[in-house]
């Protein structure tokens, strides 16, 4: 696994911290599941494609 760094707000952070504790998870947590659901929507998205260019064919 890698790391990033990131600059936000001092109250974006203090918001999304909030958001955070609420959903019983951290800033960390949220930031990856919300990458990680943005790369398998993608890669169905691309799924789908060659699915409709395989009928195509």
């Amino acid at each position: 696994m890698s790391n990033i760094t990131m600059t936000l707000g001092d109250e974006v952070i203090k918001k999304v911290k909030r958001i955070a504790l609420e959903k019983n998870t951290t800033l960390t947590g949220l930031v990856r599941d919300y990458l990680t659901g943005i790369a398998k929507r993608e890669d169905q998205r691309v799924e789908e494609a060659i699915a409709e260019l395989t009928k195509i064919m």
